[in-house]
């Protein structure tokens, strides 16, 4: 049998599931770009732990703004491309120019005038900065290449960084530089939207600039998948291939492979708040556990990772298919 799972990789857009919400804002955030006037691209920042599913989003994000007659480019980001901002902008050029070459929604004469682009932006850009007194900064140089791109494609674009806090840790101050060259562009009604992913973190330690960031991005923060959610992930890659499974013996064998070692590191007292905790909801008040000790109760598990603690007195588990266990054993 085939399995309809790959895990460590991020979820096919075909069986992409979940995230209603999030998609209902990034989709409004595409229009907004594809359609304003006067022409006020809308950016997005897509934040969240790690293996939360941030790339599986930014891919979905990517066959919607194809389907609305965008031109996309998805960029991944690593250490090494985000040494300096030089090495950011010559990489951003290399993947553009790659993306419309393997697109297959634009005409062999419209690539053919993005290879003349990719070879004037970069020798202009490296002879630029090999001057001692460069009359530009490497932003300006990369504000004005994307302009030249803007004026070949004559098409709403969106530009996707994968894993931004490459940059941030780099060059932090390459984020308020990306912003600069995206704001500029929105002055010559250029429909360029800006989409990223990165750690929860990624504007919060950058001192001074995280509150123009935060104001220049529409901020999706992305949390676990709730019950729904999960099923749903569950169930489409299955749909896909008919195949023909019992979500009950699936949801049995992923217990078995997480939930009940993370039981056992509870002592009894604590497997009883938990239990307690299962019965009230998903999230739960420290007043409504009726159990000695409970705040001390409650410390260790926070500890040991079995429940987060949201708020003063307020507790939740750290994924929601933990309560459903816990409910079903009990």
């Amino acid at each position: 049998m085939i399995n309809p799972y790959v895990t460590g990789f991020p979820a096919d857009p075909k069986s992409f599931a979940g995230r209603e919400r999030e998609l209902g804002e990034i989709k409004k955030a595409i229009d907004y770009t594809v359609h304003s006037e006067p022409v006020t691209p809308q950016n997005v920042a897509i934040v969240g732990d790690w293996g939360i599913g941030k790339t599986s989003l930014l891919n979905k994000s990517k066959t919607i703004a194809l389907d609305k007659g965008c031109f996309a480019c998805k960029i991944t980001l690593t250490p090494e491309k985000c040494k300096t901002l030089d090495s950011f902008v010559y990489n951003t050029i290399d993947e553009l120019h790659n993306a419309v070459w393997e697109s297959d929604r634009l005409t062999p004469k419209l690539k053919e005038r993005v290879s003349e682009w990719k070879i004037e932006s970069l020798r202009f850009l490296g002879l630029e900065l090999k001057r001692d007194t460069a009359k530009s900064t490497s932003s300006t140089l990369f504000k004005n290449s994307l302009l030249d791109l803007w004026r070949r494609l004559e098409k709403p674009t969106i530009i996707m960084y994968d894993d931004l806090h490459y940059l941030a840790d780099s060059y932090p101050t390459g984020l308020y530089d990306l912003r600069g060259v995206f704001q500029e562009l929105r002055e010559y009604d250029c429909r360029f939207m800006l989409m990223c992913t990165g750690i929860s973190t990624l504007f919060s330690k950058i001192r001074g600039l995280s509150e123009p960031l935060m104001r220049f991005f529409e901020h999706i923060e992305l949390k676990p998948f709730t019950l729904e959610e999960t099923k749903e992930a569950i169930h489409l890659p299955l749909q896909r291939l008919k195949i023909d499974l019992d979500y009950e013996k699936i949801f049995s064998h992923l217990a078995a492979a997480r939930f009940i070692e993370d039981l056992t590191v509870a002592s009894e007292k604590e497997k009883e708040v938990l239990f307690k905790m299962a019965k009230l909801g998903e999230e739960v008040d420290i007043k409504d556990i009726k159990t000695p000790n409970v705040s001390v109760h409650l410390k260790r598990l926070v500890e040991k990772n079995l429940v987060v603690r949201i708020d003063r007195g307020r507790y939740k588990f750290y994924h929601p298919l933990f309560r459903e266990y816990l409910e079903r054993i009990k």
